[in-house]
């Protein structure tokens, strides 16, 4: 728990830009690094692990970044 609190003060901190880079890397992840020579077909639910902890922090810094963009419309 100690590491999402943590990570979502540094993401509230991160600039826009930061966030838009990390979307961009984790969207990259997904759909390149996570596929089966990465992840051998014997660890699946690690690779599974990996892909949720991967598209929550999708979930994060994109909640962030629209948050952050109906401030500026209020």
């Amino acid at each position: 728990m100690g590491e999402w609190i943590e990570f979502g003060r540094k993401l509230q901190s991160a600039s826009d830009e930061e966030i838009l880079s990390l979307i961009s890397d984790v969207v990259t992840y997904l759909e390149d690094k996570l596929n089966e020579e990465t992840f051998p077909s014997t660890y699946p639910s690690y690779r599974e692990y990996v892909r949720g902890y991967a598209k929550t922090i999708l979930k994060a810094t994109r909640a962030e970044l629209r948050k952050r963009n109906l401030e500026r419309l209020g």
